[in-house]
């Protein structure tokens, strides 16, 4: 299960993303991107099903609308899945400091943008996956148009 965590203005509701063996010969069948294999530059429509358990996520081209565009990923070095506040300490270090202002061109703090982020749970961490994922949202929670690369908003 992989976690989606706000960072400070996003409400503190948890999105799990479930762990899936077999990722490719899944996504060929009922389509669509697992959380575990988004990148930098990539903007997401959604986050799969609207319970609170998805696997797989909705990548979409920038110019279309959508909720979420992954600005910046950091890797946990640790031979055990950190505790939540560790992860935290990471993800804010990595989401709100040079990893925001590089790919957006102004500080958080200046931003309109709010941010949040998926980190491995247990269940991706033992299938490797060691990387949290920074994503930039909107402040209210609507769709955005468009990249948030580089506008200095």
């Amino acid at each position: 299960m992989r976690k989606l965590k706000p960072l400070l203005i996003i409400p503190t509701a948890a999105i799990l993303a479930a762990g899936m063996t077999g990722c490719s010969a899944i996504q060929s069948i009922i389509g669509g991107t697992h959380s575990t294999d988004i990148s930098v530059g990539q903007c997401i429509k959604d986050l799969g099903e609207s319970s609170d358990q998805v696997g797989q996520v909705t990548v979409v081209d920038c110019s279309e609308p959508h909720l979420y565009e992954v600005y910046a990923e950091v890797e946990l070095n640790a031979d055990q899945l950190p505790d939540q506040a560790t992860i935290e300490s990471e993800a804010e270090s990595a989401c709100l400091g040079t990893g925001f202002s590089d790919y957006v061109g102004v500080a958080y703090e200046e931003s309109e943008y709010g941010t949040t982020y998926l980190s491995p749970s247990q269940d991706t961490w033992d299938a490797g996956d060691r990387k949290v994922s920074c994503l930039i949202t909107s402040s209210d929670g609507s769709e955005l148009t468009g990249s948030a690369k580089g506008t200095a908003k």
